[in-house]
């Protein structure tokens, strides 16, 4: 074995103590820095959720809005001859396309 590869052991207890306190330490830091990334996920995650959700509301508000109100629509033409070309009228129904 060469010197870069042997490890002098520690002289003095007090020494021991320390050096196996600092490996506790470190330890200890792993885990806290493993348990602030979960954490985080876990944030990030309910964030994305609550953003999906304010997404869903604003697009069903904009669909129960944006609906026109009954009888809104132009009024129908009447009395047209065989010789007139006919224009077809389409609106929106709660049940799909209405073509008039």
């Amino acid at each position: 074995m060469t010197l870069n590869e042997t490890k002098v052991p520690p002289v003095n207890p007090f020494d021991a103590i320390f050096a196996n306190l600092r490996l506790a330490g470190m330890l200890v830091a792993k885990f806290a820095i493993a348990g602030l990334l979960i954490v985080f996920a876990g944030v990030l995650t309910v964030a994305a959720a609550v953003a999906g959700l304010v997404i869903a509301s604003i697009a069903l508000l904009l669909r129960f809005v944006g609906r026109q109100a009954p009888g809104a629509s132009r009024p129908r033409q009447s009395g047209w001859t065989e010789g007139d070309t006919i224009t077809l009228e389409a609106r929106r129904t709660d049940h799909g396309w209405r073509v008039e």
